[in-house]
């Protein structure tokens, strides 16, 4: 894996140098290693460094490194401030700035669809690689309960399987409880398919144990799809309960049902939290104001 980072980094740093030369420059968290920002720094480059997540699986001496090189240093999220914080990083050399999205035009597929009418046979979608930290056995084990009221219920997952031992156990719990015709694991595929899958649900499940930045409750939110997900790191920063969203505690099954049920069964509810989530979209993660953010710190 070391030995393709560095290969990707040569190919970039040929690119630079072929298209330069730049007074500035702005690398995201994909590698620990310093590489990027000594060849940046050595070129008279400043280097501005993006972290999105906690370094997990990283080298923390490397990854250190590299921020003590970096001019200044961007966190996505209060979480992620704080990791930084917790590894002796200045505070002033921070500047939390959350990602952003575009609302955009509403497709035409999303709007022919009133959800209002549904509510018998509702949809439920997660986006999530199958790993299990996403803990994907709480939506199933809530599809199981949530099936007594509404035969038809479907969950749709949608994600790639980076774990196969994983794999077979979930593909076994919905064997178990009896769930094949109401539980779709549908792999991956492009980004505009899943905002379609998102636009053409009910509701939007996030079970993950934690996340720097759970940029998926923003596509959630661009698809005015109600949002319930685990009280965990990353989504407590971007869901606030019974506001934009719903939260329950993490592994917490039986409020994961109470409160998918109470939106499946309240449009007024679903309407009021959906309306919010559009309006913090607005306020706090458009792509305009992050743009700006980042132009301030450059």
């Amino acid at each position: 894996k070391k030995i393709s980072q560095i290969s990707n980094f040569l190919k970039s740093e040929k690119q630079i140098e072929n298209n330069g030369p730049f007074l500035l420059q702005h690398s995201f968290d994909f590698t620990s290693l310093p590489l990027e920002a000594i060849v940046a720094r050595l070129n008279g480059r400043k280097f501005i460094h993006q972290q999105r997540d906690k370094n997990e699986g990283g080298h923390l001496f490397l990854f250190r490194i590299k921020l003590l090189l970096a001019n200044a240093i961007i966190a996505c999220s209060p979480n992620t401030e704080e990791f930084l914080l917790n590894i002796n990083i200045k505070r002033n050399k921070i500047s939390q700035i959350p990602l952003g999205i575009n609302l955009g035009e509403p497709n035409p597929k999303q709007i022919s669809v009133d959800r209002s009418n549904r509510i018998m046979t509702p949809t439920l979608v997660m986006v999530s690689n199958l790993v299990p930290l996403k803990r994907i056995e709480d939506a199933i084990n809530a599809c199981a309960d949530l099936v007594k009221d509404y035969p038809t219920i479907q969950l749709n997952v949608i994600g790639a399987t980076h774990d196969s031992s994983y794999k077979g156990k979930i593909d076994l719990l919905i064997k178990q409880r009896n769930l094949q015709e109401n539980v779709n694991l549908l792999g991956s595929f492009p980004n505009p398919e899943v905002l379609a899958a998102m636009g053409n649900a009910d509701i939007f499940i996030h079970c993950a144990e934690h996340e720097a930045f759970p940029w998926v409750l923003l596509e959630a939110f661009s698809q005015r799809l109600p949002v319930v997900a685990a009280n965990s790191e990353g989504a407590s920063d971007i869901i606030h309960d019974g506001i934009n969203g719903f939260l329950f505690p993490v592994g917490n099954i039986a409020v994961l049902v109470e409160k998918t049920r109470a939106l499946l069964n309240n449009l007024p509810l679903r309407e009021r939290v959906t309306n919010n989530a559009i309006m913090d979209v607005q306020q706090t993660y458009s792509a305009r104001k992050m743009v700006k953010r980042i132009a301030a710190v450059y």
